[in-house]
């Protein structure tokens, strides 16, 4: 199942990094780690950047997921075609 680039962007948009964990788990832990080490540290002015960032890489995340989920259907497609022998004749 595909996943929703405006879910994502609202998610991401409202929770930063946390909103990540929609598209994907190693991209929210990629930021959250830096977002916290150095929202501590620079007093959450750090989260100026990293915020939009989490926002483009959601965008980025969700395409990527979905471009697999289609490469996949298509591979699942072509198996049951080859299987049922429904397949086009060249």
């Amino acid at each position: 199942m595909k996943k929703s680039y405006f879910i994502s962007f609202v998610l991401t948009l409202t929770f930063g990094p946390l909103g990540l964990f929609y598209s994907s788990t190693a991209a929210a832990v990629t930021f959250l780690i830096p977002g916290i080490i150095f929202g501590a540290i620079t007093l959450g002015m750090a989260l100026i950047v990293i915020w939009p960032a989490s926002i483009i890489t959601g965008f980025f995340t969700v395409h990527w997921f979905n471009s697999n989920v289609v490469l996949e259907e298509r591979r699942h497609k072509e198996l049951l075609e080859a299987a049922t022998g429904t397949g086009e004749e060249s």
